[in-house]
């Protein structure tokens, strides 16, 4: 009889302990999970940042040639005025 509830106590320690080990995995793999997802919503949040940086950039480079042939083709027309 006594070696019998031993060996029912035994069982439900094992299982409670597995059990507390699974909770243990399953909250690290959530955790990590949360942190990939986070690491990934960084990574698209700076890589749009930089896009509308380039963007902006490249749009300031070329209004800056854009002005900068408008004057020259400026200066051609009043050349041809005085002409």
């Amino acid at each position: 009889m006594i070696m019998a509830n031993q060996n029912t106590l035994q069982r439900i320690m094992e299982t409670m302990t597995r059990s507390k080990e699974n909770i243990v995995l399953v909250v690290n793999m959530n955790y990590r999970a949360l942190q990939k997802r986070h690491a990934l919503v960084v990574k698209k949040s700076v890589y749009k940042k930089t896009k509308r940086v380039s963007e902006a950039m490249i749009v300031a480079e070329s209004a800056e040639e854009g002005s900068s042939a408008m004057d020259m083709d400026g200066d051609v027309s009043d050349d041809d005025v005085s002409g």
